[in-house]
């Protein structure tokens, strides 16, 4: 009997891998958990080829050498986050806020960046071209929240002359699948 059993505990589970394949060398991409309860860790020595499923089977298949730790050089993963239901936690208006600012520099787009980069509503934000100088994606929880942000947040962003808001009155998408066809 297994020590830790005369306790009422056992070993921990552990991922069986299922073979396939006929052979385990001369298939090694077709090795798959059986059960694989908090996560899957994948040797890059071992498995040269895996596939990520999402829901919906989505699915994408990417060389095992090029993907890597979010802190390593030269992977494609810059980071592991939770997605939270927007409306669920109290954030149900989305808005993009195009601005344009006074004054192009490398030194004000700088400050202007720090500057909507400490506004928690600020969900994303980018450096574009074309009537607007940045596009801001916002989250806030009504209107009253929004005209909280624009006035006390954005407007008081020294060089912003002019904030044009659209709204979004429901989000079709806003987390698809990056299209990553140019990978194979």
């Amino acid at each position: 009997m297994h020590p830790a059993r005369a306790a009422g505990l056992g070993p921990s589970r552990k991922s069986q891998p299922v073979e396939y394949g006929l052979h385990l060398k001369r298939n090694q991409t077709h090795i798959r958990p059986c059960n694989s309860w908090a996560g899957v860790e994948i040797d890059a020595q071992l498995v040269g080829m895996f596939e990520i499923a999402r829901e919906h089977c989505v699915r994408m298949q990417f060389n095992a050498s090029e993907v890597h730790y979010p802190d390593e050089a030269g992977g494609i993963i810059d980071g592991y986050r939770a997605e939270v239901n927007r409306q669920r936690a109290g954030l149900g208006l989305t808005v993009f806020v195009g601005l344009k600012v006074s004054g192009h520099s490398a030194e004000s787009s700088a400050n202007i960046e720090r500057a909507l980069l400490s506004i928690p509503a600020v969900v994303s934000c980018y450096l574009v071209s074309g009537t607007d100088d940045f596009l801001v994606e916002a989250v806030v929880p009504d209107l009253a929240g929004y005209e909280q942000f624009l006035i006390g947040q954005i407007l008081s962003i020294p060089l912003v002359v002019e904030a044009r808001s659209t709204f979004a009155i429901r989000t079709v998408l806003s987390r698809g699948p990056l299209p990553l066809d140019h990978w194979r």
